[in-house]
């Protein structure tokens, strides 16, 4: 099958599902299935088809092109029955079950059910897949039994089980506990998750994380987002990533105004690049409210070979005796291996550090040069051992 198919009260198809069955046995050409303007109270999976490729897409799409005039939503989750693999069936109210090739467009996907563990669910080797101009939403969730992803991935511990190439770009993602979690298999001997895309969103209030992976997936790209939170009562991270190589993180915008600790870019210690292929964190806005003397703009918990920050604007601002948070933090004990810190602005209108070194030997290895910093206090670049103060 090939062509549009329609969907609505009155068209070729009633519901999403049911023309998502239609083309379920195989296409053989481009396939459009455009949905009129409603509100359709359904759960949405689609399987692997035959016959899709780089030429031969499928798209599910909002007919007039404006995400607010479809919703899909589905309001109560029912747990799957307790096994070994439970993780592999559960489900979100869109799942992409298998496909490939497949492009999810200018729709809004929500749910009121926070036990929902995503509100879009990619599992089983769904691969190039991507949602586009879409508004997806739940209410802001704090509560880690209530830990609702508005976008998921789900890879068992087996070979080859990764989603891999999926792009999130120009989508409103707004609420939940978790925004964006590309997760590629975590078992370390197995081939990684790589590709993910990030571009274009506007990430509103999680409760926990905007973008979280700790699956160690390789060439991840964040780019041209706005990031902001203002409603969360929980410690923030608008990233917390433990990434192989090619993590690429640049051109975003940051703006953190919550009362307590905030952690914009979070490395996790086993996060690494490679000389051939880096990690880059470059041309990023950071405004970081900080209501909490731990809170940083860029916290780094492992040595994190071959990181390279750059051109970084990084404002951090808060109450006078709480807001000492820290622009960059290199927070950990070993020495640091090729880590490049250049070219930054970071201002502290506070007493805090541009820059902080957990312990001295930290300072071995990083190459700091060209950076223009100010704080309010008397530390420019601190160790344990050395203040680097405005005066000297």
């Amino acid at each position: 099958m090939s062509g549009t198919l329609t969907v609505g009260p009155d068209e070729q198809y009633a519901t999403i599902q049911a023309a998502v069955n239609a083309i379920a046995p195989a296409v053989d050409g481009p396939v459009v299935i455009n949905v009129m303007p409603g509100n359709y109270n359904e759960l949405v999976t689609v399987p692997e088809i035959a016959g899709t490729s780089a030429q031969n897409t499928i798209t599910l799409q909002s007919s007039t092109g404006n995400r607010n005039d479809v919703v899909i939503y589905y309001d109560h989750y029912t747990e799957p029955a307790y096994s070994d693999d439970r993780m592999a069936h559960e489900y979100g109210v869109v799942t992409l079950d298998g496909i490939d090739w497949f492009t999810l467009k200018n729709v809004t996907v929500t749910t009121t059910d926070v036990t929902f563990p995503s509100v879009i669910h990619l599992r089983n080797q769904s691969r190039h897949c991507s949602i586009d101009g879409c508004h997806v939403y739940s209410a802001l969730s704090t509560s880690y039994s209530n830990d609702i992803n508005l976008i998921y991935q789900y890879a068992g511990s087996e070979a080859n089980q990764n989603n891999d190439f999926m792009s999130v770009t120009n989508c409103l993602i707004e609420g939940g506990y978790y925004g964006v979690r590309p997760a590629g298999t975590s078992y370390v001997a197995l081939p990684k998750q790589r590709g993910c895309i990030v571009s274009g969103n506007t990430f509103r209030n999680q409760g926990s994380k905007g973008i979280y992976n700790a699956s160690r997936d390789i060439d991840l790209t964040i780019t041209n987002n706005l990031f902001e939170n203002t409603e969360t009562t929980a410690a923030f991270q608008f990233m917390d990533l433990e990434t192989g190589a090619g993590l690429t993180i640049s051109g975003n915008t940051f703006i953190a105004a919550i009362g307590k600790k905030v952690e914009v870019i979070n490395l996790r210690s086993n996060t690494a690049g490679t000389e051939e292929n880096p990690i880059r964190i470059f041309n990023n806005e950071i405004s970081l409210c900080a209501s909490a003397a731990t809170s940083s703009a860029i916290n780094i918990n492992g040595t994190t070979p071959w990181l390279d920050i750059a051109h970084n604007t990084i404002r951090v601002y808060g109450q006078e005796t709480t807001g000492r948070g820290v622009g960059i933090f290199v927070n950990h004990t070993n020495t640091s291996d090729h880590l490049t810190i250049r070219a930054n602005l970071i201002v502290e209108d506070e007493e805090g550090s541009a820059i902080r070194f957990y312990r001295d030997n930290g300072v071995t290895g990083a190459t700091l040069s060209d950076n223009v910093l100010h704080t309010a206090g008397t530390s420019l670049i601190k160790t344990p051992a050395v203040d680097y103060s405005t005066e000297s």
